[in-house]
């Protein structure tokens, strides 16, 4: 969300949380010296589930009194939201491509890489595997919410229509899809594994049920449904007691509990998830946790520049640094320029680049031109 008044702080707070979760996991879990924290480092991709039904859930809450079934607002939005993710999305094409120069440039002359290039230039990437891991691997999450953010005006008309039990119904149904994907997979077995898919699995049909659009839709719909039914329901229903519960039970599910690894790569625990953001949507004049925190805050706006750059950051740093793989010193090193860098993009990129392109696309379409 924007700054403002708008602004919920522990939710931007947890923003920060998430994304250095993932830092965190991609590459520090292995270095990570006890074994109950290698357990909660190594589940550092549940936070990428968490976004997605964050996602849903600040927007239906921004969007409570916009209009979306009407075209201006329809088209103000899409511009709104193109501006805000695609300045640092193609930053992180180029560090990523600059990474491993000069082999990225001559790689662009096969036809399979210029595909994958073009899909990730559209924001397509989650949609094949050609172009779901070159040059930012994490960027296909970007293509679920380029997905939803597509299809979000046409959601958001119907679920407002709904009543509070409306909105419940929908989040039970919404939570019910998530297993299908993995239950097929797991029933179909499709790369003959012949055993449960396990974290480190990197085998063709997995990366479609990881990363495909279509069955990450049910996260980001029941965010929105959240964010409506927290609406409806006025005061938060969730006090400090059971905030901490849903914490504890979060961290226990992600770092002791056996739920088979496919299951998690589709929400899953997207109900303990829904308790934690509703929680810390309480009143604004009273924050109440340190996830409001002014520096913590201040990381969770920058937290969009640091999960877009960590990847290609990384890539580049361990070209200099080979070593940094293994090395703890090293790779906390690359966490301290990440946090830099991603503050300064930020500030320098991100917030300048979003209100330039969004006072062009609105401007152009309040003139009606195309």
């Amino acid at each position: 969300m924007a700054r403002g008044n708008d602004e919920i702080l522990g939710l931007t707070g947890l923003r920060a949380v998430l994304a250095w979760w993932v830092v965190l996991f991609h590459f520090g879990r292995h270095l990570v010296p006890t074994a109950i924290a290698r357990g909660l480092a190594g589940a550092g991709y549940l936070a990428v589930d968490v976004f997605f039904v964050l996602s849903g859930y600040v927007l239906a809450r921004r969007y409570l009194v916009v209009d979306l079934g009407a075209r201006a607002a329809r088209r103000a939005f899409w511009a709104r939201r193109f501006a805000r993710v695609y300045p640092l999305y193609v930053a992180s094409l180029v560090v990523g491509i600059g990474a491993s120069w000069p082999r990225s440039w001559s790689a662009l002359t096969e036809p399979r890489e210029q595909v994958a290039l073009a899909l990730q230039i559209a924001v397509l990437n989650g949609w094949s595997h050609v172009a779901m891991f070159a040059r930012n691997w994490a960027a296909w999450s970007l293509s679920v919410e380029a997905f939803f953010y597509a299809l979000l005006p046409l959601i958001f008309v119907r679920l407002r229509r709904l009543h509070v039990a409306g909105l419940a119904w929908v989040l039970v149904l919404s939570w019910a899809a998530t297993f299908v994907a993995p239950a097929v997979y797991t029933a179909v077995d499709p790369d003959h594994l012949g055993r449960s898919l396990r974290l480190g699995d990197e085998v063709y049909w997995s990366w479609y049920l990881k990363f495909f659009p279509v069955q990450r839709l049910p996260e980001l719909v029941a965010g929105a449904a959240a964010g409506l039914w927290r609406a409806r329901r006025g005061a938060a229903p969730f006090g400090r007691n059971a905030r901490a519960v849903a914490v504890v039970a979060l961290v226990l599910a992600a770092a002791v509990l056996r739920v088979p690894y496919a299951y998690l790569q589709a929400g899953v625990l997207l109900p303990l998830a829904m308790i934690v953001i509703a929680s810390l949507d309480g009143d604004p004049l009273r924050p109440a946790t340190w996830l409001s925190h002014p520096w913590v805050t201040a990381l969770g706006r920058a937290s969009y520049a640091t999960y877009i750059l960590h990847v290609p950051v990384f890539l580049g740093f361990a070209r200099l640094f080979p070593a940094a793989w293994e090395s703890g010193r090293l790779v906390t090193a690359y966490m301290v320029v990440l946090l830099f860098l991603s503050v300064a993009a930020h500030r320098v990129l991100e917030e300048p680049g979003r209100r330039l392109l969004t006072r062009w696309l609105v401007r152009r379409h309040e003139h009606g031109t195309t």
